[in-house]
């Protein structure tokens, strides 16, 4: 039986400039225009960011019903012969570390996201899963 489709109107919030919310999106906007930088040494940095990329991905994994735990995925990232799980569970949570690894390399602060960038982004995603 096919899906029905039933229409929502969408409502767009219109905060009153007397709000909190005002305040919070003209931050974010002032904030998105800053030049990061710091003194973490970049090695540090990128296994920083690694890890936490790592976590993201089991976390979305998560959302999705994946019980993998941390310590199951760091053992199969170590010795990935020897762990037995190396299952769908695992290639979901792999797959969603390469998606945020392409979106590292593609999109830039001009980069338009458009219909073939989606499309790759769940093609890397779903990539060697069976439903």
């Amino acid at each position: 039986m096919p899906a029905l489709f039933t229409h929502f109107d969408l409502k767009i919030p219109e905060p009153t400039f007397a709000s909190p919310l005002t305040d919070l999106i003209i931050e974010l906007d002032h904030l998105r225009k800053k030049q990061i930088g710091g003194t973490t040494p970049p090695r540090i940095f990128f296994q920083l960011k690694k890890i936490f990329h790592l976590l993201e991905s089991i976390g979305s994994a998560r959302i999705e019903g994946n019980n993998t735990t941390i310590a199951e995925y760091v053992e199969h990232k170590i010795q990935p012969e020897a762990n037995g799980r190396g299952s769908e569970s695992i290639t979901e949570i792999e797959n969603a570390e390469a998606a945020m690894n392409f979106i590292d390399q593609v999109i830039d602060e001009n980069a338009v996201i458009d219909k073939s960038i989606i499309f790759e982004l769940h093609k890397r995603t779903v990539n060697g899963l069976s439903a």
